[in-house]
């Protein structure tokens, strides 16, 4: 039933098409840094979640707006979408994402107030293969994207260069949802270690879906095993030292771990782009990816914590939802959790690239609709990351 649902779902002529910043193996050069917007789980809510998560209107029509001002300034040279861009993949699913998105990425339909546009970076999540498992919808969505795999399939991985002077920024595009790619996992894996052991790079990035780390609640670290087997090949195979940052979606907060230490990689769930916000916790175990216990970087924990008091002031919280964000009083002994149906952390993060540098910013949205930078960290091969604001 399922799959005849599915077959009914996809006509991919009639899915408008958006341009793909880079396909494999393809390099992108600049001789200033460059900028790129990172943001995921943009889909519409599905019915149910109204009862179990907090759906705040409008978040997705603000982030894209926000997005489409970067790009009209010149801020931002593409946008990284970071999968679950439609509640199911369906050709009228696929039609409103193109609606809601056609101001921020050029494509075949023209936006409807002229603004500037850019290009897209996707990736595939899980419920963009709901009905499609073979990610028909996806691939007329994004048509070219993904290595070459023959046989008319859409393959869901890639990489491109980003080439700042001479310094060259590897990214790892990747799906994570083992479970469902099947034998084409396989094929996966074969591609990501001949892409990491070809050492004509300086840097890695790796985006994928599930986040090998999150405090989402709902939500698990590793699920389903994909992102650490992923990450396993990316390590056993690239330079040392390559791996600067993890950019990842599903979860539907937005989180910054370094559970290495500050020499250490980037892990960043940028899952607060419009789909119903999940609360978070502010430390809690991580067994499934091989950490024992992690916790939010703590520059990032001590801005929400800020955030979180002006918006408690602002809106009079309850005195247990004070307590349990500030894991006292009342919760005083348990872990404390930013909870998501008062203090949705939703938003976009900027991550601009240069030589041997980087620096990763996060716009929240606010309770008044308008966005604020609200954390800043940035790396250099030196020192490694350094958080500040």
């Amino acid at each position: 039933m399922l799959l005849l649902l599915g077959c009914i779902g996809i006509s991919a002529s009639r899915i408008p098409n958006q341009d793909i910043y880079a396909d494999d193996g393809e390099q992108r050069k600049s001789n200033m840094p460059i900028h790129f917007a990172v943001v995921g789980d943009v889909r519409p809510a599905l019915a149910m979640e109204g009862t179990r998560r907090a759906v705040t209107p409008g978040t997705q029509a603000a982030v894209s707006a926000d997005i489409s001002d970067a790009v009209g300034r010149g801020d931002v040279a593409f946008v990284a979408l970071l999968g679950d861009l439609v509640t199911r993949s369906t050709t009228t699913q696929w039609k409103r994402f193109n609606r809601d998105w056609s101001d921020v990425i050029a494509g075949s339909e023209l936006s409807s107030t002229g603004r500037q546009r850019t290009r897209v970076a996707p990736v595939a999540g899980n419920h963009d293969r709901i009905f499609d498992n073979r990610l028909q919808g996806f691939g007329a969505a994004f048509q070219g994207v993904g290595a070459d795999i023959g046989y008319g399939r859409v393959a869901s991985w890639y990489s491109f260069d980003l080439v700042v002077q001479s310094y060259t920024w590897r990214v790892l595009v990747v799906d994570s949802d083992k479970s469902k790619l099947g034998s084409r996992w396989a094929e996966q894996t074969r591609w990501l270690e001949s892409r990491t052991k070809d050492e004509s790079y300086d840097a890695l990035i790796v985006m994928m879906h599930h986040p090998l780390l999150t405090l989402a609640s709902g939500f698990e670290s590793n699920e389903g095993g994909g992102p650490r087997e992923l990450l396993t090949i990316v390590d056993e195979h690239s330079k040392l030292g390559a791996l600067r940052m993890v950019l990842s979606g599903h979860a539907h907060t937005n989180e910054v771990f370094l559970p290495n230490g500050t020499l250490g990689e980037l892990y960043l769930t940028a899952g607060g782009g419009g789909s119903p916000a999940d609360s978070l916790r502010r430390w809690g175990p991580a067994d499934a990816a091989g950490f024992k216990d992690v916790q939010l970087e703590s520059i990032y924990d001590l801005a929400l914590i800020r955030e979180f008091g002006r918006w408690s002031e602002t809106a009079d919280f309850p005195e247990t939802i004070v307590d349990k964000a500030r894991g006292d009083g009342s919760y005083e002994g348990f872990t404390a959790e930013y909870d998501a149906n008062y203090f949705p952390i939703q938003g976009w993060w900027d991550i601009g690239l240069g030589v041997g540098e980087a620096e990763v910013s996060f716009r929240m949205l606010g309770q008044d609709g308008t966005f604020k930078d609200l954390y800043l960290i940035q790396h250099n091969e030196r020192s490694g990351w350094k958080s500040g604001r």
